[in-house]
C-alpha cells in the first residue's frame, strides 16, 4: 500500500508515512456470490450489455470487463450523484439493489438463526416479534433508511447551536472540497465456516473481485491552521436528548477498543455508546451507531423491544457493525456453477446500511451534499424531487420552489458534514499532540519525525479494524481511560471473564486491561 499522496499547496515538509506494499497487507475481501433463483430472475445481462441500455450507462461511471464468459460490472468508483439518478430513472436498477438487500438479509437470517439455536430460552421472545425484527433488519440493510432522516437531525443540531450562539448561523463549509486518493488495507478473508453451504465465487472472477475500490480522504481549510468551532458537545447533546425521547436511552458512554459483547451489552441497552477515535478506525467513525438508532427510530422501524432482544441474542453486528472491507456480495445473474453470465460488484460500498464505514465515509467527504451538488450542476432538475424525497425523507409541497427546497437541505447535510470533519480532526489532533512516538513506534515513520494530526488521518484510513489490536495503538486507548480516570470520570473495564464490567479502581487496573468503558461526569 503506497501513502497518498497530500493535494495541499499549504505544506510541503510534512514527512511521508512508510506504508507497506499492496503484496503484503492486502490479503483480499471475502466476495460473496448468492445461490438461489431470486437474483437471477433480474436479467444483469440484457441491463448492462444490449445496446439500449448500454447507451444509457455511458455517462456512468460504470466499469466494464470480461473474463471467460463472464461480463463483470464494477460500480465502486461511480459518485454517489450516479447512484442516486439510477434509482430514480432505471426500475431495474433499483431492482438490482433490492436483491442485494435481499441478499444481505438471507446471510444475515442465516447467522441469526446460529444464535438462536445457542440461547432457545429467547426462542418464544423471537418469535413474538420475528415480523418487526424481520422489518428491522431489511431496513437496517439499505443506507437510505439512515440518509432520510440526516437532513432532520441537522436541523436539530443547527437549532441548539443556535440557541448556544446568540442565534449565529452554524459555520458550514469549514473545509476544503479538495480530497486526495488512497487505498485502504484489508484484513484477512472472512473463514469458510461463515459462508459455508450459502455462497461462493468463481475462480475466473476471483482477482476482479478482490480490487479494491480507493478511499477519498479529507482535509481542512488551513486558513487560520486549524479550525477551532467552538460547538461544546452540540452533537452528542442532541442525539442524546433525541435518543431519550424515542427509546428511553441514557447519555452514550464512550468505548475504548473493542469490549467483549456479553460484558457490554446492558450498558449498550441503556445507553447505546460512542467509539473512540484512540483506536484510530477512522473510517468506523466516533458516531455511527447513535446516528443508526435515531434514524431508525425515527423511521418507526426500532423500538426498546427490538433493540433489547438484538443484544441479548448477541446479533448486533447482523443491523449496525458489518464491514465491507471483510466481505461483500456479487450479483450474479446465472448458476455460479455454469460459470457464465454478468457478475456485479460495488453495492456494498454505496448501499449497505449495515456497514457503519458508509454512513461516516459519507459524512466525512461531504458526499452527500456533493451528490445534489452535482445533479443541481447537471440540471437534473426533472428527477431531483424524487432523489430528495427517496434519498432525505424530503417532500416538495405544492408551490414550494426546488432551488429552494435544494439550499436548504444542502445546509442542513453541510452542517452534519462540517461537525462530524471538525469532530474528527479535533480528536487527531489531540492524539498526536498526547502520543508524539505513536507513528514511529508503528514503523511509519522516522523516530525524529513530528506528525500532525493529518498525517495520523492518513493511518487511520488506512488502518482496517485488525491493527487497532496492535500494542502501541492499545496503548494510546488505555492511556485516554487513565486520564479519563484521573479527572474523575467513571472507567469500567470488563472482568476477567468478559462476561460483565467492573469498576475501575486505581490507574495501574486501567493500564493492566485492552478495553474501557468511560461515563463522563455530569
Amino acid at each position: 500500500m503506497q501513502a497518498a499522496t497530500h493535494q495541499s499547496s499549504m505544506d510541503h515538509t510534512r514527512p511521508k508515512l512508510h506504508l507497506p506494499p499492496d503484496s503484503k497487507q492486502l490479503p483480499g475481501v471475502c466476495y460473496l456470490e448468492l445461490r438461489g433463483k431470486e437474483l437471477y430472475t433480474n436479467d444483469l445481462t440484457r441491463f448492462y450489455r444490449s445496446e439500449q441500455d448500454a447507451r444509457k450507462l455511458s455517462s456512468y461511471d460504470v466499469k466494464l470487463s470480461k473474463t471467460d464468459n463472464n461480463l463483470l460490472v464494477d460500480l465502486s468508483d461511480m459518485p454517489l450523484s450516479h447512484w442516486m439518478e439510477l434509482t430514480a430513472t432505471e426500475d431495474k436498477f433499483e431492482t438490482q439493489i433490492q436483491s442485494f438487500l435481499k441478499a444481505r438479509l438471507s446471510l444475515e437470517q442465516f447467522m441469526i438463526a446460529s444464535y438462536l439455536d445457542k440461547k432457545v430460552e429467547l426462542k418464544q421472545e423471537y418469535l413474538s416479534l420475528e415480523k418487526e425484527l424481520k422489518e428491522l433488519l431489511f431496513a437496517a440493510q439499505d443506507i437510505r433508511s439512515y440518509t432520510r432522516h440526516l437532513p432532520d437531525l441537522a436541523q436539530k443540531i443547527e437549532s441548539m447551536w443556535q440557541a448556544d450562539h446568540q442565534g449565529s448561523s452554524f459555520p458550514a463549509r469549514a473545509f476544503t472540497d479538495d480530497c486526495f486518493q488512497g487505498r485502504c488495507e484489508t484484513p484477512a478473508t472472512v473463514p469458510d465456516a461463515r459462508k459455508k453451504n450459502l455462497f461462493s465465487c468463481l475462480p475466473s472472477v476471483g482477482q476482479w473481485a478482490e480490487d479494491l475500490p480507493r478511499v477519498r480522504v479529507p482535509q481542512r481549510l488551513r486558513l487560520e491552521d486549524i479550525l477551532k468551532i467552538k460547538k461544546g458537545s452540540v452533537f452528542s447533546r442532541v442525539l442524546a436528548h433525541e435518543l431519550k425521547s424515542l427509546l428511553g436511552l441514557d447519555e452514550a458512554p464512550l468505548f475504548l477498543q473493542f469490549l467483549p459483547s456479553e460484558a457490554v451489552k446492558d450498558v449498550v441497552s441503556q445507553c447505546s455508546f460512542k467509539d473512540a477515535m484512540e483506536g484510530l478506525n477512522l473510517q468506523h467513525g466516533k458516531y455511527p451507531h447513535l446516528i443508526h438508532l435515531f434514524c431508525l427510530a425515527k423511521g418507526q422501524k426500532l423500538t426498546k423491544p427490538l433493540l433489547d432482544l438484538i443484544l441479548k441474542l448477541g446479533i448486533w453486528n447482523s443491523f449496525f457493525d458489518r464491514s465491507a472491507f471483510r466481505e461483500d456480495i456479487i450479483l450474479g445473474d446465472s448458476d455460479p456453477s455454469e460459470g457464465q453470465g454478468t457478475r456485479v460488484k460495488g453495492f456494498t460500498r454505496a448501499i449497505s446500511g449495515s456497514n457503519p464505514h458508509n454512513l461516516s465515509r459519507m459524512l466525512m467527504n461531504a458526499e452527500l451534499s456533493e451528490a445534489l451538488k452535482d445533479l443541481r450542476a447537471r440540471d437534473k432538475k426533472d428527477i431531483l424531487p424524487k432523489i430528495l424525497k427517496d434519498w432525505f425523507g424530503v417532500t416538495l409541497e405544492p408551490g414550494e420552489s426546488l432551488d429552494q427546497k435544494l439550499d436548504e437541505t444542502i445546509k442542513q447535510l453541510e452542517v452534519l458534514e462540517t461537525y462530524v470533519r471538525d469532530s474528527l480532526f479535533g480528536s487527531l489532533d489531540k492524539i498526536a499532540a498526547h502520543h508524539p512516538g505513536l507513528l514511529a513506534e508503528l514503523g511509519l515513520l522516522d523516530e525524529d519525525d513530528e506528525f500532525s494530526g493529518d498525517d495520523l488521518l492518513q493511518f487511520g484510513l488506512f488502518n482496517q479494524g485488525d491493527s487497532t489490536n496492535d500494542a502501541p495503538i492499545v496503548k494510546v486507548a488505555m492511556e485516554k481511560a487513565i486520564r479519563c480516570f484521573r479527572d474523575g470520570h467513571t472507567v469500567l473495564l470488563p472482568d476477567p471473564t468478559g462476561k460483565s464490567l467492573v469498576k475501575a479502581t486505581s490507574e495501574d487496573q486501567v493500564r493492566s486491561t485492552r478495553g474501557a468503558v468511560v461515563f463522563k461526569k455530569r
